[in-house]
């Protein structure tokens, strides 16, 4: 009897002694486990591997539910793949355990509507009227180089309008572009050519194409543009305007003014910069110089107002 006993005490310590090392084992691989997925995250999430660095991502945050980290990096790796809405909630998820001001700020973007990724690229951009209303919104997209390859158009009903792709050539000059309208966001794309480096026209697509021909000085700067349509590109019966610009010392535009196909000015603009040479002012004047509209910058609001000083709309860059 006494040696069963002996037995059994000794399968017990050896359970117990088995069972500490195990827990040990544990405690000490998971800050080596956590600290692996993580920066296998941030990794992929470099290399743009994003479905990678989301299976990295969620198992640090399995390992370690706590981890301020691990949702951010979740949630700017769904921002990076233009998923805002499950950005935003892993972003509450987190921000619900940790209580972390960084994911606030996360929160707190996401919710304006106006999202850029970590690294200050402009994802998702919307225009306001002056009520704060939605009126529409374009979203961005990148290529390896971070260049921009698309840009998509939603209506303030959040319907999918129209998108279009930007292609550059083998030296990244961009060959295509776009314009849109301030009153719904339309989309318009353009086809650009170039000469010794400098952009010499523009054409745009569709049933009745317009078209812009480009003249320069000797510093590279757009000194003419000439505005058409049709199909026969620099046809002068078909210009609509030729726009003249002027520059100040430090080669920055300051003024276009427009002309008919009469030479009869017919508006013009002005842009005001900070000491830094950011723009604060962009506006735009009748033929008899009166203000129809300006546009004031502010940190990243651009507010845009009447002749009058009514606010017409805003947007917010982040």
């Amino acid at each position: 009897m006494k040696k069963i006993q002996k037995i059994i005490l000794f399968v017990v310590a050896a359970a117990l002694v088995a069972g500490t090392i195990v827990i040990l084992f544990y405690n000490n691989s998971t800050p080596v486990m956590y600290n692996k997925q993580l920066d296998l995250g941030n990794k992929y999430l470099e290399e743009q591997d994003y479905e990678q660095a989301k299976v990295a991502y969620e198992q640090a945050i399995e390992i370690d539910p706590m981890s301020t980290e691990a949702y951010i990096g979740l949630a700017e790796t769904y921002i990076r793949m233009s998923e805002f809405d499950m950005a935003l909630e892993i972003a509450k998820k987190g921000y619900e355990l940790t209580s972390d001001e960084r994911l606030a700020a996360y929160i707190e973007m996401l919710e304006s509507g106006n999202i850029s990724r970590s690294d200050g690229l402009e994802m998702k951009r919307t225009y306001y009227d002056e009520n704060g209303a939605v009126m529409f919104w374009h979203e961005f997209t990148y290529d390896k180089e971070n260049r921009k390859n698309s840009v998509s158009h939603y209506n303030a009903s959040h319907n999918f309008v129209s998108s279009v792709e930007l292609l550059y050539d083998n030296e990244g000059k961009p060959i295509t572009s776009y314009t849109f309208s301030g009153n719904n966001g339309e989309l318009t794309s353009y086809n650009l050519y170039y000469e010794n480096g400098l952009l010499v026209s523009q054409i745009s697509n569709g049933d009745e194409p317009r078209w812009m021909l480009y003249e320069y000085d000797g510093n590279g700067n757009t000194r003419k543009r000439i505005n058409g349509y049709g199909k026969e590109m620099g046809d002068m019966t078909y210009c609509t305007s030729i726009s003249i610009f002027e520059y100040n010392d430090e080669n920055r535009r300051i003024k276009e003014d427009v002309f008919n196909n009469y030479n009869e000015l017919m508006h013009s603009f002005t842009w005001e910069y900070d000491e830094n040479g950011k723009t604060e002012k962009y506006s735009k004047y009748n033929s008899d110089g009166k203000l129809e509209w300006l546009q004031v910058y502010e940190g990243d609001v651009t507010y845009r107002y009447d002749g009058d000083s009514n606010l017409l709309e805003y947007s917010v860059s982040e």
